[in-house]
This record gives C-alpha cells, structure tokens and sequence, in this order.
C-alpha cells in the first residue's frame, strides 16, 4: 500500500530531491572540498597571524648630539614591538646612507641641547627622517614617531608635522579603547578573513553547479522535466547557501574561538545569520555569472574579476570616507559592505538583533535584487 502524497510533499519534494543532489556531488568533488577546507579553516589563522597592517619591528637608527638623560630616555621610547634599533651613527650623513641601503627605516637625530632646552619648558625639534619607498610603512613609521617625540615635548621635523602650533597642545591626556582595548589585529583580520572566504564559495560554488550542468547537457533535461526555473535556481542556491553558512560558523568557533583564542562577544546564530544573507545575494551573483560563462573555468575567472571590486568597495581595507565621491553610491551595492559592520559588531562588540536588523535588512534586499535578476537571466539564457 502506498503512502498518500500531501502537498507539501509534492511542492517541495523535488526542491528536496535536487538539493540533496546538489550536496552529493560537491562531496564527491574531493579537490573542491579540500579547497573549502583551506578557505574556512586553513587560511583564517594564517591571515590573522600573518601579514599584518600594523607597524611592527620597524628599523630604527639614532643620531645623539645631546647625550643627556633626555636624550636616553627619547631613544629609550622607540622600543618594541613597533621599533627595534639597529644601530647609533656619529653624524646625519652616516645614518641617512643606513636610509639608502635598507638598514633602517626610521633616524632620529636629536640636536644638541635637547635636554636644556626641554628641562626650561621649551619644545625642542627633533628631526625625524623616514623612508618611504615603502609607502604604507613610510606613513605608519612618520606617525609612530611624530607621537612618540610629541609625548617626550619636542616637535618632529618631518612633512607630517604642523610647526604652526606645539606638539605640547595635541597630546590626548586621557585615553579609553573599547571592543579592542589591546588593538588586536588578529581580531578584524581572522572575522575578514572568513568573510572574504563566504563571498568567494557564495558566489562560486552555485555558478559552477550550473555551469557543470551546462557542460554535461543535463541542463537540458532539467529545463524539460516539470521543474519551474525558480526550482532549479534554488536547488543551486540553497545546498550552498547551507554549506556556506555552515563552514563560516564552524570556523568562527574552531579556528577564531578555539585556535586563535578571540572571544565571541556576541550570539553565533546571530553571525550566521549575516552570513546566511550574505551567502544569498553573493549566490545570485554567482547565477548572473553561469549564464555569461561557459564552463566553469570561465565561471571561475570571472567571479574572481567580480570578487575584486566587491573587496574594495567592502570598506574593509579603504574607509568609505575615503573614497571619491562619485564611487560612494556603488560602495552600497556591495553585500560585503553591509556584512563586514554586521559580523564585526556580534564578535567584537556583542550587537543584537536590534542593531542588525538594518544592516541585514541591506543585504537582504541586495539578495532578493540578485536572485530576481538570476532567475530572469536564466530563463532568457536558456529558454
């Protein structure tokens, strides 16, 4: 005797039945799931461990016609982890030429008197000369060093330094640092990481699965059978929106929370649920691009071209401040954008869903925008 059918099982059975398809051949896909592996749980640590955007160890050279205790205690300042010194020269000549041969990035030469002239309530200057043929560390290296001379009373002689007013005037006498009271690095970087991570196999994995599809002809089969397009669309995006959603969460708390021992101040169902959101719109995204490629080296050339753009207009590495006016408008197209606020504000910061809501509420209607165009794409690509 058979078991009656319902209508819920006739409506969602097929979408039920593809999904597990969907599932199945990715798992059987073992260079594909080694390559999740690395992105989720593999290449976190190392970004967070690894290259870091901060000063650290910089080269540093002193040249000391003072001598005094103030002096001392000046160079004393110019310690690790943002300085290490690699050497005293006897006169400016000598320590520029360690500036031209790469053996230190940093000089500071503190003129004669300095010690007088601080002790009778005057600023005294102290040049400071930097190399920037590495910019960024040029800037970060200028700015570490115009504050620590700024703290010791003196004025540094460098381009970034205003003279029209004293160093004495811009020191901040008291200082609280919330979320990240010790500027931990690893923090934004690991979350960033992951992030990054869900973009890349959101958009990838649902546009190779259709464009599999397209290589092997059964595309065809499918578009024949009973199934509406908005069927086999979602049997693409849902399994990997699941995938996705579900390796980003095991990271968070194997690799962040375990591993690298960063606390989770918020809810981890509150940070899937961003990534959930973020997984969709990035998904429709991935369909746009199986309609334009043919295969799926195609498809995965230009989801990286795509992935470009996505991580400079995420706000993560250049503030939206910064950024030219007329690129301002495209920088909320991005799903990235809203999605890197949301996630940094449950882990560092322990937000709610009251605060959430609109950033997620952003990415959500960029997901249904991409799906909508998908779908649309799909049936005129292959009616």
């Amino acid at each position: 005797m058979t078991r009656p059918r319902t209508i819920a099982g006739d409506r969602f059975g097929p979408l039920l039945a593809l999904c597990g398809k969907e599932l199945r051949q990715f798992f059987r896909d073992g260079a594909l799931v080694l390559f999740l592996f690395y992105g989720f749980f593999v290449s976190v640590p190392l970004a967070a461990t690894g290259a870091r955007m901060e000063l650290a160890n910089a080269a540093f050279a002193v040249v000391d016609h003072d001598k005094s205790p103030a002096s001392r205690d000046l160079i004393h300042a110019f310690r690790p982890p943002h300085f290490r010194l690699v050497g005293e020269a006897d006169s400016t000549g000598e320590a520029a030429a360690m500036l031209d041969d790469g053996t230190a990035v940093v000089v500071l030469s503190i003129p004669p008197r300095f010690g007088e002239d601080r002790a009778s309530g005057r600023s005294p200057q102290v040049q400071v000369l930097v190399d920037t043929s590495h910019a960024s560390l040029g800037v970060l290296a200028a700015s570490a060093a115009s504050s620590i001379v700024a703290r010791h009373g003196a004025i540094a002689d460098t381009p970034r330094t205003s003279r029209n007013r004293s160093a004495r005037g811009d020191l901040v006498d008291a200082q609280r640092v919330r979320y990240n009271p010790n500027r931990d690095e690893r923090r934004f970087q690991a979350i960033y990481q992951i992030l990054k991570m869900a973009t890349l196999f959101a958009m990838l994995l649902p546009g190779a699965a259709l464009a599999r599809e397209r290589e092997r002809g059964t595309i065809e089969q499918l578009l024949v059978s009973p199934l509406s397009p908005s069927v086999i669309l979602l049997s693409k995006i849902l399994p990997m929106t699941l995938l996705v959603t579900a390796a980003s969460t095991a990271s968070l708390i194997v690799m962040v929370r375990g591993v690298l021992g960063i606390p989770v101040q918020g809810q981890i169902w509150h940070f899937s649920i961003v990534i959930a959101a973020l997984a969709v719109a990035m998904a429709g995204i991935g369909i746009l691009i199986a309609t334009i490629g043919r295969t799926v080296g195609q498809v995965g050339l230009l989801a990286m071209l795509v992935l470009s753009p996505l991580m400079l207009l995420s706000g993560a590495h250049t503030p939206p401040e910064s950024l030219p006016i007329a690129v301002r408008p495209v920088m909320y197209l991005s799903p990235l954008y809203y999605s890197i606020d949301a996630a940094m504000g449950v882990v560092l910061r322990g937000a709610g869903l009251d605060v959430l809501a609109p950033l997620v509420a952003g990415t959500t209607l960029l997901a249904v925008a991409t799906s909508m165009l998908a779908l649309l794409r799909f049936r005129r690509g292959f009616r």
